[in-house]
């Protein structure tokens, strides 16, 4: 399980918010950890999930669909999702999509 050194951002029109940390990569599925959330990319099928104590968010890009699960009551909400563009180049990928009316700019790039 190779490591690597990772910028990741995540921002859209009123918030940007970054990390600078380490993942791991296995079976073209890259693994990290941002503060409380751990965090997974499959590279292959375009899928986006993010776990922290109180939510589940998976996101398929592929598909354009998204759910959302609370934890506390174990309740589903589905979320549509637009994709707008995928761009990927080794390890780096840029990710730009569409919740509602908010669009989002999801990025990892492998520092050197």
């Amino acid at each position: 399980m190779p490591k690597i050194k990772i910028n990741v951002k995540l921002c859209n029109k009123e918030e940007k918010r970054e990390w600078n940390v380490v993942g791991i990569i296995q079976e073209k599925i890259l693994k990290y950890k941002e503060d409380d959330t751990i965090v997974t990319l499959d590279y292959e099928k375009h899928i986006l999930k993010r776990d922290n104590k109180e939510l589940k968010m998976v996101y398929n890009f592929k598909k354009k669909q998204g759910t959302i699960t609370i934890k506390e009551n174990n309740q589903i909400i589905e979320i549509p999702i637009e994709t707008k563009n995928i761009k990927r180049k080794g390890n780096d990928i840029r990710i730009e999509y569409q919740i509602e009316d908010e669009v989002f700019i999801y990025q990892v790039k492998e520092e050197k």
